[in-house]
């Protein structure tokens, strides 16, 4: 199993965002979940499917928490546009190192 050293786990990581090789994952894993616990409210199994909902909504709260790293880095998005031109809007990305 390759390990992905660039990808951190931090509660400061939750408005970041999210790689998106783990979100495909984590939206499989609720889709799995929502169609098990429709299957089991369809059989009347209502706690099952409560906790089964739960744990989905869970699941995209704890991987929100991943990002990828940028250590000693901080991540600036700068927005340039004229002023009598204001529809003519370009952004740019930028990752600055801490202190430049």
């Amino acid at each position: 199993m390759k390990v992905n050293k660039e990808v951190d786990f931090h509660w400061s990581n939750y408005f970041k965002p999210t790689p998106v090789n783990l979100q495909y994952l984590v939206e499989s894993i609720q889709a799995i979940l929502a169609t098990i616990a429709v299957t089991s409210f369809a059989m009347k199994n209502e706690v099952l499917s409560f906790w089964l909902l739960i744990s989905a909504g869970i699941l995209d709260k704890v991987a929100r928490l991943f990002a990828r790293a940028a250590k000693d880095y901080m991540e600036t998005i700068k927005v340039e546009y004229p002023v009598e031109l204001s529809d003519q809007v370009e952004v740019t990305k930028e990752i600055k190192k801490e202190g430049e």
